[in-house]
C-alpha cells in the first residue's frame, strides 16, 4: 500500500494549476497569465501560448523523460448524447 503522502504525489505528477489573464484571446489562440506545477511548486508567469506550451513540455520531460512506460492513456470520455 502507498502512503498517503507518496499516493499524491503520484497522483499530482505532471498536474499544473493554470490561470488565465485578462489579455488572453482564445478566438486568436492567444493564451497569457500563470502556470504551476502542482508536485514541485514550480511556476511561471506566461506572455504568449508559446511560453505555456514550452514550460509544460519541459516540466513533463523532467518527470517523464526517463519514464515512458510508466504514462497511462487517459480515460475516453463520451460527449452527452453520444452512445459507447
Amino acid at each position: 500500500m502507498f502512503s498517503s503522502f507518496s499516493y499524491s504525489r503520484i497522483v499530482m505528477r505532471a498536474a499544473f494549476v493554470v490561470r488565465l489573464g485578462r489579455d488572453t484571446k482564445p478566438a486568436q489562440n492567444y493564451f497569457e497569465g500563470w502556470v504551476e506545477e502542482v508536485d514541485s511548486g514550480n511556476e511561471l508567469r506566461f506572455h504568449s501560448t508559446t511560453e505555456l506550451l514550452r514550460f509544460l513540455g519541459q516540466r513533463f520531460q523532467a518527470v517523464f523523460g526517463s519514464e515512458p512506460e510508466e504514462l497511462e492513456e487517459p480515460p475516453q470520455i463520451s460527449s452527452v448524447g453520444e452512445e459507447d
